[in-house]
């Protein structure tokens, strides 16, 4: 049976992405009732069934929609790509630590190398952890600005940041 939950009710999104650390739900982006892009992040405590819009640190990514995310086990989430209404399709990578709320950009948009990822929205991303210190992001899949599909596949190595 569904619970109520308290406070403000949380952000009305879609095309958000959401993940459980210990016991807290995080909600990053997607659009608000409106349409317009966010880049806030809430979350929900499961022990007081309430909403808040938390207070994060350090420079923040665009707002964006349809980006994938991943977390570890440590509370950091990992967002990449997306579509941004004001800077069109993505492919910046960012992490945001839970236990300090601090933003961290790992990958500029748009660095023009060979090996950096086209801007995506839409793609599937997994976390794939071998050992304790060997840790990376699968990213697959995703559209192109010009509504191309696309089947590559990127690994980031982020055992090492």
């Amino acid at each position: 049976m569904p619970k109520e939950t308290l406070g403000e009710g949380g952000p009305y999104r879609c095309h958000h992405t959401a993940h459980i650390y210990e016991n807290r739900m995080f909600v990053f982006g997607g659009k608000d009732l409106e349409g317009k892009d966010q880049n806030e992040v809430w979350h929900l405590t499961f022990d007081t069934k309430s909403w808040e819009k938390s207070k994060v640190f350090g420079n923040t990514p665009k707002p964006r929609n349809r980006h994938s995310s991943v977390i570890t086990n440590e509370g950091k989430i990992y967002i990449f790509g997306g579509i941004s209404n004001d800077s069109g399709y993505l492919n910046d990578l960012w992490m945001f630590d839970v236990t300090n709320m601090q933003w961290t950009e790992i990958l500029s948009q748009n660095l023009g190398k060979e090996f950096y990822p086209q801007p995506l929205a839409g793609a599937s991303a997994s976390l794939w952890k071998k050992e304790d210190e060997e840790k990376k992001i699968i990213i697959f899949g995703g559209c192109t600005e010009i509504s191309k599909y696309v089947t590559n596949l990127w690994i980031y190595d982020i055992g090492k940041l």
